[in-house]
């Protein structure tokens, strides 16, 4: 948007005026804040002060149910997206019945049970992943009923492992497996489908958790969002297993960057009395996403189109990224004052901002240039801060126990859906 130059006069709640001040329209993440020219002047307001400020208008604006809900929605609900991709190696990534292919019995339109039964050394039960070395160039020059009475009356051969295999679907390719044949001595591959997601949240948390802290919220979550955008249908036509895994992994990344930098917008715009209930509510979306993804999956039988079918989605998250606020919060840690009032008087126009004239300021004065060892030292002290005391450790303690027994239950009885007896739907 061209900037242009207004002057206003602005009256602050101690009967003080500020004029003289030429503002200006900024555009910046699809929110029109009206903030001054570039300046660095300190300010002198105590920060308690300050934040004291914003609390109070947050306070009101949580009075206000349908924004606060809203901001809920807005947050929670990429969530749904989370789980789907975690959870949905479960169904394009199961294993069906295979055995060896044999070429030139394929070639006599045999049926797959035919050439089963005379190749496989477990027959008809079972999968294997060797094959019974009859001369099947000879056996392919008779029906089936004439070879199944050659192979009955003379002595069985060894075995030799497959080189190629086919599969008991319905739909050829329809899934992961049988796309790349991560049987047998690729078997170890196939856990590499989920184990590129989780290996993605972990890295996702330290990655985005630093974005977040550095250029703000909403800035990691509109970059989570792109990632996710472009690495799901990516994933979906994957030529390749090594491609697909890549896609996996950067999907996780995502994952942690939505979840992270949505649930701390929410929790800093929310009130105290809200901030508990919001921040429990939050995770509904996971069970939600895990239920609605047995019923997708029933539509979309094969890998790519269950997968395309849990990405177009992700399109939406473009509403969220012009919908969704900066934390207020952040804004004025940074010393970005007036875009800080700003979000607030986008959605409540009483809200008249404590400004002076010595808040002004939209960045504060950078400090003296500090090492990177040193930033990085910085950074591990106040990490070991939060065991400081007691009181602290338990705290943490109890929220790792709870988490981790949480997500333990998720993931033993989802994942493991295959080594049951019950319908994986």
């Amino acid at each position: 948007m061209s900037s242009h130059r207004r002057q206003y006069h602005i009256e602050v709640s101690n009967r003080h005026s500020v004029s003289k001040w030429h503002w200006q329209w900024q555009w910046q993440w699809q929110q029109c804040y009206l903030v001054p020219p570039s300046t660095t002047m300190p300010s002198n307001m105590p920060e308690e002060l300050e934040m004291e400020g914003i609390d109070h208008a947050l306070e009101r604006l949580n009075q206000r149910r349908w924004w606060i809900w809203s901001v809920f929605i807005l947050a929670s609900s990429p969530g749904l997206f989370n789980a789907y991709h975690i959870m949905v190696s479960l169904f394009f990534a199961s294993i069906p019945p295979y055995w060896c292919r044999i070429p030139q019995l394929v070639d006599t339109h045999w049926t797959n049970d035919q050439i089963r039964n005379i190749s496989s050394p477990t027959g008809l039960t079972g999968s294997s992943c060797s094959m019974i070395s009859w001369n099947y160039t000879y056996l392919a020059t008779m029906d089936y009923k004439s070879a199944l009475q050659f192979v009955a009356s003379h002595p069985k051969p060894s075995e030799s492992p497959c080189t190629q295999f086919m599969y008991d679907e319905e739909v050829p390719y329809s899934s992961t497996v049988s796309q790349w044949d991560l049987v047998c001595d690729n078997l170890p591959k196939k856990s590499n489908i989920q184990s590129s997601i989780a290996i993605g949240k972990f890295v996702g948390g330290f990655l985005f958790g630093f974005i977040a802290d550095k250029y703000g919220r909403k800035s990691s979550f509109v970059l989570a969002s792109l990632t996710y955008i472009i690495m799901g249908p990516l994933a979906a036509f994957s030529p390749s297993y090594w491609l697909f895994i890549v896609a996996r992994f950067f999907l996780g990344i995502a994952g942690s960057g939505c979840y992270e930098s949505a649930y701390t917008i929410l929790t800093e715009v929310a009130s105290k009395d809200r901030r508990a209930v919001l921040g429990c509510v939050y995770n509904m979306s996971y069970p939600i996403g895990y239920m609605t993804l047995s019923l997708i999956a029933l539509v979309f039988p094969t890998w790519r189109s269950l997968q395309m079918a849990i990405s177009l989605p992700m399109l939406l998250l473009c509403i969220h990224c012009w919908f969704l606020p900066e934390s207020p919060r952040w804004l004025l840690t940074q010393g970005r004052q007036i875009e800080a009032w700003a979000v607030i008087k986008n959605v409540d126009k009483s809200v008249v901002p404590p400004l002076s004239e010595d808040i002004t300021n939209v960045q504060r004065e950078e400090g003296p240039f500090v090492p990177l060892h040193k930033r990085i030292f910085d950074g591990f002290r106040k990490l070991f801060g939060l065991f400081s005391t007691a009181e602290l450790c338990r705290r943490i303690c109890i929220c790792y126990l709870t988490w981790f027994i949480a997500a333990l239950s998720y993931y033993v009885l989802a994942l493991n859906a295959d080594n049951f007896s019950s319908n994986r739907y």
